[in-house]
């Protein structure tokens, strides 16, 4: 069975780029852990933590044939778990700048496939006192192009 090594490539290439969040290369926040997947908030104790994963990929055909090419956007998601202070949320709004600065920063280290990243919709929650976290959820396209036989 083949694997999609385009797609293989940008999510690794994702994965590593957020595991760079560090307070030693200048961002607020040291990343504990980056993982692909759907991971809930007990599966990532190790915090503040990021998982990674994308639900769906279009394609669209740009050159017709047998070695055809192709452009593909990966409708990704990106999920954040931080501890907070009840009622102080400084560490949930410093993830979510560092993994937004880290993102929008990127462009001059993509992988020679990729065309674009762009975020979209980002959702929060900020624990109580009974629940002491700070969760995000982002939203993220990734579109990177390919052919028939590296999809």
């Amino acid at each position: 069975m083949a694997i999609s090594t385009g797609r293989k490539s940008v999510l690794d290439w994702l994965k590593t780029l957020l595991e760079g969040i560090t307070v030693a290369n200048g961002y607020q926040t040291n990343v504990r852990e980056v993982r692909r997947g759907i991971h809930d908030l007990d599966d990532m104790p190790n915090r503040p933590a990021l998982c990674i994963w994308n639900d769906k990929g279009p394609a669209e055909e740009l050159v017709k044939g047998a070695a055809g090419v192709n452009n593909r956007t990966l409708h990704c998601w990106i999920w954040g778990y931080v501890d907070v202070d009840p009622g102080d949320y400084d560490n949930l709004d410093a993830l979510v700048a560092d993994v937004e600065q880290r993102i929008n920063t990127s462009d001059g280290a993509w992988p020679s496939n990729m065309l674009n990243i762009t975020i979209m919709d980002s959702t929060y929650y900020e624990g109580g006192v009974s629940d002491a976290v700070g969760i995000f959820e982002m939203e993220i396209e990734l579109v990177y192009r390919y052919d028939r036989n590296n999809v």
